[in-house]
C-alpha cells in the first residue's frame, strides 16, 4: 500500500491536465445531454425533418450522390443552415461533441504560455491547427 501512496504522489497530474480533464468531463456530459435531447425532438417530431421518416427506407441504402439528388441534402457546412429541422438538430449535437477536445485544448494555451513550455505551446497549436484543417474540409471535399 505504501507503494501506491508513493507512486500516487510521484504521478499528479499537473493543474493544466486537471483543468482540462474536468472540463472534457463536464462537456461531454453535456454533449451527450444535448444528443439526448436533440434526439427526442426528432423523434417526438417537436421540428419537421428535413428528409421525412417515412421516406428514410427508400433512401438511406442509396449511393451518396442519389441520396443528395433525392433529399435535398445538403454538403459541407450547409447543414448549418437547416438547424430548424428535426433531423439536422441532431448534427449540431454530433458536432458539438466533436469540437469538445478542441475547446478543451484552448485551455492548455495560457498556461504552457505561461510557464514558457515551447514543447506544449508547440503541441497545441500543431493539434488545434489540425482540427481547423480537418474542419475546414480542405483535405478531401465532397465531391457530387
Amino acid at each position: 500500500m505504501n507503494d501506491y501512496n508513493e507512486l500516487q504522489s510521484r504521478y499528479e497530474n499537473l493543474p493544466a491536465q486537471q483543468t482540462y480533464g474536468s472540463l472534457l468531463g463536464w462537456l461531454v456530459n453535456g454533449g451527450l445531454f444535448f444528443l439526448v435531447l436533440t434526439f427526442g425532438v426528432y423523434v417526438f417530431g417537436f421540428f419537421d425533418p428535413l428528409v421525412p421518416k417515412k421516406k428514410l427506407g427508400e433512401v438511406w441504402n442509396l449511393p451518396l450522390h442519389e441520396f443528395l439528388e433525392k433529399t435535398g441534402a445538403p454538403v459541407g457546412w450547409e447543414w448549418t443552415a437547416l438547424l430548424h429541422t428535426g433531423d439536422y438538430l441532431s448534427i449540431a449535437a454530433i458536432a458539438f461533441l466533436a469540437a469538445v477536445s478542441m475547446v478543451c485544448y484552448f485551455t492548455l494555451l495560457p498556461n504552457a504560455w505561461a510557464q514558457k513550455n515551447r514543447l506544449l505551446l508547440l503541441m497545441v497549436i500543431a493539434e488545434l491547427g489540425l482540427f481547423v484543417l480537418a474542419a475546414s474540409n480542405w483535405l478531401a471535399p465532397v465531391s457530387h
